[in-house]
């Protein structure tokens, strides 16, 4: 019996010293850091995700800049696709700034629908990002003059809200499943006001639609004013 105990602790000082080195072993991954910004626009700090590209601090190139909304969500995925795509030469390697949410319903729309609470504050947000976040990005990192919002849902009706009433704050915009049937189509109707009116030359659109068949009017609504628009300089798909 106490021959046992003698092996059985044996067994255990050399387990536990092996975890300890495996532990001093370890090497800390950072996929980014966070950049907090005091918004007078909002009234509210707010905190970013930043991601860097590789070979970033041993470089003096100037890279674009993805803007991802839901970036709590979106964060480390969407900053993992970026580094695989790029590393593969599929895309050129981009700065992710990713905006965790606060407020969402807030934030991201533009009007104030019945039965929503704490709803129409995009014009704020937008205020928000045109003058305090992108100046702080491309003032503290070496960004090119070529920007990317993305959104899904409510926040890709805000991407398209964005296109339609600032189309040069960003150069590309990402509408995953955008929410266009938001206060009986709100956005389609700006859309439709704003796009014989406002420059959108050079600029991309690109959306999105997974399996949700209360979407489809509204998106079909949307293309049908950007093929009757048919704004010149703006590719879409």
């Amino acid at each position: 019996m106490k021959r046992s105990r003698i092996i059985i602790v044996t067994i255990l000082f050399f387990l536990t010293a092996n975890i300890v080195n495996a532990q001093e072993a370890v090497e800390r991954i950072t996929l980014g850091h966070t950049l907090k910004i005091t918004s007078n626009a909002l009234g509210e700090d707010r905190n970013v995700f930043v991601y860097l590209p590789e070979g970033y601090f041993e470089s003096e190139n100037e890279y674009p800049v993805l803007y991802l909304l839901d970036g709590d969500e979106h964060f480390h995925h969407g900053s993992g696709i970026v580094q695989f795509l790029s590393t593969n030469g599929l895309m050129p390697q981009t700065i992710v700034v990713a905006i965790p949410n606060i407020a969402r319903m807030r934030d991201f729309t533009p009007t104030v629908e019945e039965g929503r609470v704490n709803a129409g504050g995009a014009d704020n947000f937008l205020n928000f990002m045109q003058n305090e976040l992108i100046p702080v990005v491309d003032t503290k990192y070496h960004t090119q003059q070529y920007r990317i919002l993305f959104g899904h849902s409510l926040t890709g009706m805000f991407s398209v809200y964005t296109f339609v009433t600032r189309p040069t704050l960003f150069n590309a915009y990402i509408a995953a499943s955008p929410y266009l049937q938001y206060d009986e189509g709100i956005v389609i109707k700006k859309a439709n006001e704003l796009l014989t009116k406002k420059s959108v030359d050079k600029k991309t659109l690109y959306l999105t639609l997974g399996d949700e068949p209360t979407y489809v009017e509204s998106m079909d609504k949307f293309t049908s004013i950007l093929k009757e628009t048919d704004a010149p300089g703006l590719e879409w798909k």
